[in-house]
């Protein structure tokens, strides 16, 4: 980690709602024309993608997803407990356990957001995504080796 940016550049998403990636992937552009935004197919890319070296790292990693919780903490897991474990991770999921939840955190995970029930408030939780981990807060530069 040699320096600190602002803002992350290089966004890893992965989402089970097409129209969440179209969106989100727009603000991200638009916010930046030059920033990399990373679209996964299957959940179980995201672990291929981060350990291959010839791919690029993510700043963040945001899952909008669905799964299983034990599924989903054996992801978060994985990821937080490799090198990768500096990149901020956010989870947006329908999950109003507060057990869940801290389970969630205690992963490390850096901000769980709950999945709002009508589909047109996901804009609004994305765009409050973009414009605060993509805008204003101080990244460090991380880099595998």
């Amino acid at each position: 980690m040699d320096k600190i940016k602002k803002g992350a550049n290089t966004v890893m998403f992965f989402s089970d709602n097409q129209h969440a990636i179209e969106i989100f992937s727009d603000l991200v552009k638009k916010r930046n024309p030059r920033n990399e935004f990373i679209i996964l197919e299957k959940v179980g890319d995201i672990l291929g993608h981060l350990c291959n070296p010839l791919l690029p790292n993510p700043d963040i990693i945001i899952i909008d997803i669905q799964l299983e919780n034990l599924m989903v903490l054996n992801l978060i897991n994985q990821i937080k407990s490799s090198v990768h474990r500096y990149i901020p991770m956010i989870l947006i999921k329908r999950d109003n356990d507060e057990k869940n939840i801290l389970q969630f955190y205690s992963s490390y995970v850096n901000c769980f957001i709950m999945k709002p029930d009508e589909s047109g408030k996901i804009v609004d939780i994305l765009k409050s995504i973009d414009e605060f981990w993509l805008g204003v807060v101080n990244l460090p530069k991380f880099q595998v080796i």
